[in-house]
């Protein structure tokens, strides 16, 4: 179907829900097996549409299911547009269903948007017109073709390659991504002046510096507890810096480069357990021992994601919980909780032999909000350390 009779059939798309078996009986004497098919497969995504993509579930959009899985999510695409800055011209290499065009679109005075798929390319121009969206042209073609004929050098690239291999595969090996990210700096070097590029999480860090450049700014964006990707930034000025991007649900977000960290304030009183936000374990910071003494930071786990600290200004960078009691013994552990008539806890394992359930049985805990039980082994060394919740 060409995006005309598709448009024609969103009135029944969001006519009725997918679990409405007489609509769905209805459906059949009107339209063909393969209009019905289309419908229904649009109404199966608009549960998942609802929470991840409500602006465009409430404007009408046309979903596909590529986008319910691997889009962006919109208040993160919102930072990170915030973070690339307002610019008069911007290249997005790889425009996707187009969250984040969405987002860098309120920044820019014009966005030309690359992608290959057609179909895909017609979709998104009738839900960014659903938006108000005039800034942005969408062209179909490879990023590769549309370099080969057009050098803006002055514009600044964005670059989201494709994760997933030929046998549809989620991989890590960035030269094996589409498009190839090192091939178009080797062969269109101008696009390194002021380039981001989204990476996934698991990214390797040093791998970065290493092959796509040495002297690049990293930005370790998380939301809702879990680090969502790495936008790396190229440009004759940036330097070999992390920035944590710390993306708040009401989409506002807290930026901490590693020079704010190390440049901290005195120490306050008080021991606590620091656990470290998912950003700052995968910027490996915390692995300096240098920085560790200088935030009073001393490791209870081997991996260095587990801390005592008396610094209390160091919950920007994750969790603090004030100790209640420590030892290295579990008998000396279970006889001041009983003691205490605590008899639960939430409990956190740390390089430790033992699964959280597999303690919590052993230790004959019920669940309890109010406390958390950390374990862990720190070079053979055992920690055990209750906190308040």
């Amino acid at each position: 179907m060409n995006i005309d009779e598709k448009i024609l059939l969103l009135t029944e798309v969001y006519g009725k829900s997918d679990t409405d078996l007489e609509a769905q009986a209805q459906l059949r004497k009107l339209y063909s097996k393969h209009q019905v098919l289309w419908i229904m497969e649009q109404r199966t995504m608009h549960a998942k549409a609802k929470g991840k993509l409500e602006l465009w579930f409430n404007n009408k959009a046309i979903f596909t299911l590529k986008a319910m899985e691997q889009s962006t999510n919109p208040k993160v695409a919102l930072a990170k547009a915030k973070i690339i800055g307002k610019n008069s011209s911007l290249i997005s290499l790889t425009g996707g269903f187009g969250v984040d065009d969405w987002a860098l679109s309120k920044y820019t005075e014009k966005l030309i948007s690359i992608d290959s798929d057609a179909e895909l390319n017609a979709h998104v121009c009738y839900n960014f017109n659903q938006l108000d969206i005039a800034n942005v042209t969408r062209i179909t073609s490879t990023a590769e073709n549309w370099l080969a004929n057009n050098t803006l050098v002055e514009a600044i690239y964005y670059i989201d390659p494709d994760r997933r291999s030929k046998s549809n595969i989620k991989g890590l090996n960035a030269e094996l991504f589409s498009p190839n990210v090192l091939e178009l700096f080797n062969k269109y070097p101008h696009i390194k002046r002021n380039c981001w590029i989204k990476l996934s999480p698991a990214t390797d860090l040093q791998w970065i510096w290493k092959n796509i450049d040495s002297k690049a700014t990293l930005y370790i964006i998380e939301f809702a507890g879990e680090v969502k990707e790495i936008l790396v930034h190229t440009a004759a000025n940036t330097i070999a810096q992390i920035n944590l991007v710390y993306v708040h649900e009401n989409g506002e977000f807290t930026l901490i480069n590693e020079t704010e960290i190390m440049s901290l304030e005195t120490p306050i009183d008080g021991d606590c357990i620091f656990y470290p936000s998912p950003a700052a374990i995968k910027s490996s910071l915390l692995q300096s021992d240098e920085l560790c003494n200088m935030l009073f930071l001393q490791s209870i786990s081997s991996s260095k994601t587990l801390f005592i600290t008396k610094y209390k200004q160091i919950t920007h960078l994750g969790q603090l919980k004030p100790i209640v009691f420590e030892t290295d013994n579990l008998q000396d552990m279970q006889k001041f909780m009983k003691q205490n008539e605590i008899t639960g806890a939430g409990i956190t394992c740390r390089n430790f032999p033992l699964k959280p359930d597999a303690l919590r049985k052993k230790m004959q805990l019920k669940e309890n909000a109010h406390y958390q039980l950390f374990a862990s082994i720190n070079y053979k060394e055992k920690y055990f350390v209750l906190c308040m919740n």
